[in-house]
Parts: structure tokens; C-alpha cells; sequence
């Protein structure tokens, strides 16, 4: 039964990666740097919504196979986002992050 359950978690994790890789090929790194946790929360928000059925539309919009893409999806956004704090040690700043502190002298 492990056995089963590790290939499974390996050919996933392999869908993930290809991914990762297609993202990269897009975006680069530079790109993901300057993400905001914000940034990253609205990403893996937009595939978490597109994943779900709405009401909106015929029932047919969900399958399990877009839910399955879109969760995939999710996943490789997160890994690139544990990916940067990795590499930077940190996010990209908000942009209020670098105005001064109130009271501060200038």
C-alpha cells in the first residue's frame, strides 16, 4: 500500500515540477522575487476559485479534471513562493513596507 501511495506522491510531484518549470519559462525568478505575500495569496486564490464550481454556470464547468489542474496549479504557486523566501529570505516588500515610519525623522 505504501508503495502505491509514494509513486502516487512522486508522479504528482512530477506534474507539480513540469509546471514549476513552464512558470519559470514565463515569469523568471527575477519576476517571483518581487511578489508580495499578497501577491502570492491573490495567485493561489484565482486557481483555488477557478477550481470550485460557482452556481454561475452549468454544472458541467466543474470536473474533476479542471479541479485536478487547478489544484496543481496551486501547488506550484506555492512552491514557487516557499521557493523565493528560500533563495531571498524573504517576500517582496508591499509597497508601503518602504515609506518612512511615522514619526521618523528624514
Amino acid at each position: 500500500m505504501e508503495d502505491r501511495a509514494a509513486k502516487r506522491i512522486h508522479r504528482i510531484a512530477k506534474e507539480v515540477q513540469l509546471i514549476r518549470v513552464t512558470q519559470e519559462g514565463l515569469w523568471g525568478s527575477d519576476f517571483d522575487a518581487k511578489n508580495t505575500p499578497n501577491d502570492w495569496v491573490a495567485f493561489i486564490t484565482h486557481y483555488l476559485g477557478l477550481a470550485t464550481y460557482t452556481g454561475r454556470g452549468p454544472v458541467s464547468d466543474y470536473t474533476p479534471e479542471r479541479f485536478r489542474e487547478n489544484m496543481l496549479k496551486v501547488s506550484a504557486i506555492a512552491q514557487a513562493a516557499v521557493a523565493v523566501i528560500d533563495a531571498e529570505g524573504k517576500c517582496g516588500a508591499r509597497h508601503y513596507e518602504n515609506l518612512p515610519k511615522s514619526g521618523a525623522k528624514e
